[in-house]
C-alpha cells in the first residue's frame, strides 16, 4: 500500500444547521488519507499518482459550498476525489470543527470510501 497524507488543513467557512452557522464563519480542520496503487515502485512518476496540489484546490472549493452536516461534507470530499483522481483508489476524509454555539472541545467526523 501507498499512502499520501494531507494534514490539517484549515478552513473558516460556514457549515452547520443553525442560523448561526449560516453566517458566522468557524473554524475547520481537514486531514486526508489517500491510497494509491500498491504495485508502484520508484521512480513514482506525477501521472502515477495525485498532485497535492490538485488536490487541495477541490477539497477548497468543497469546504467553500455551505453543508449543514460535516457528515455531509466529508462524504461529498471523499467523492469528488475518486471521481477526479482515478489512481486514488480510497480516500478518508476527517473534518474537526470547533462549533461557536458553545462548549469546550470540538466535534470530528471520520469517513472512508473506496474505489468500485
Amino acid at each position: 500500500m501507498r499512502v499520501i497524507e494531507i494534514n490539517d488543513l484549515l478552513f473558516k467557512v460556514c457549515h452547520g444547521l443553525y442560523n448561526l452557522e449560516e453566517f458566522v464563519p468557524q473554524e475547520f480542520k481537514l486531514d486526508l488519507r489517500l491510497e494509491i496503487q500498491s504495485d508502484l515502485e520508484y521512480p513514482i512518476k506525477l501521472s502515477q499518482t495525485a498532485d497535492y496540489v490538485d488536490v487541495y484546490q477541490l477539497v477548497q472549493q468543497i469546504m467553500h459550498q455551505q453543508e449543514g452536516l460535516i457528515e455531509n461534507l466529508a462524504l461529498k470530499v471523499n467523492k469528488s476525489i475518486l471521481e477526479n483522481f482515478p489512481h486514488i483508489q480510497s480516500c478518508v476524509c476527517r473534518i474537526t470543527k470547533w462549533p461557536v454555539l458553545g462548549g469546550p472541545g470540538f466535534v470530528r467526523f471520520e469517513a472512508k470510501d473506496e474505489r468500485a
